[in-house]
């Protein structure tokens, strides 16, 4: 699970055409960037999911971490405006069958370790396994 840092903040500084061009070219990255297996999605809102298929955790955290570098290199328009003058990703790690025994837990699963990174200071990529070890 992927989300886009402060982008209320981006709406209401920029309006939501912007935003709405900010969401396009995070779904075009998205789809440059993954493998052809892998399936990456909106799910709602400034959310995205990818699925990898055939992936351990740390393969996608490793892929992940590459997408949130890529995209704190992109220039995107007003992004100065944005907290720490950039606009960034945060994300969180879950896997099948380790983290999780069926679809709906596997989606809370990295949902909880999305907003664990959101809480841990944004612009970062947690596992569902880290979080479990670290007790959040």
């Amino acid at each position: 699970m992927i989300d886009i840092d402060h982008f209320k903040i981006y709406n209401d500084n920029n309006g939501h055409v912007a935003g709405d061009r900010v969401l396009c070219r995070m779904a075009e990255i998205f789809i440059h960037e993954c493998r052809k297996e892998d399936v990456p999605a909106r799910f709602g809102g400034e959310e995205f999911a990818i699925l990898f298929p055939r992936t351990d955790a740390g393969q996608a955290h490793m892929i992940v971490e590459r997408l949130r570098f890529v995209i704190s290199r992109e220039p995107f328009e007003f992004k100065e405006g944005q907290p720490g003058g950039d606009l960034t990703i945060s994300a969180g790690v879950a896997t099948f069958p380790e983290d999780a025994s069926d679809w709906f837990s596997l989606v809370n699963h990295a949902d909880r370790a999305l907003y664990y990174a959101k809480s841990m200071g944004k612009n970062r990529v947690m596992s569902y396994a880290d979080i479990q070890l670290e007790g959040p």
